[in-house]
């Protein structure tokens, strides 16, 4: 287990497998009572920038936007892989019969 610091004084917990790759990029952590971990990644072309997640990133689905990481603990800094599960987003359902 490692810690990975990131922006406004945080640190994200993660495993040694995984931290010499994710200590690589700056990454800064949004939110307030639940953390969002991100990194930037440029588009080129002037396309702009893309948000990968860290949790995303570690599970191998941070291209997918139909699938979701939720750690088990309840706590969104603890990216260890034991503590992520990948799940579908629920798609919307019309009220039509």
């Amino acid at each position: 287990m490692r810690k990975i610091v990131l922006s406004k004084g945080q640190h994200a917990i993660v495993d040694d497998e995984v931290f010499f790759e994710l200590n690589r990029h700056k990454w800064h952590v949004h939110g307030r009572k639940y953390f969002y971990v991100t990194r930037q990644i440029d588009k080129g072309f002037g396309q702009g920038v893309v948000q990968i997640l860290m949790d995303k990133q570690i599970m191998g689905c941070e291209l997918e936007p139909h699938k979701r990481v939720f750690h088990l603990n309840g706590d969104s800094l603890d990216h260890r892989h034991g503590n992520l599960v990948v799940c579908e987003k629920p798609t919307k359902r019309s009220n039509k019969a």
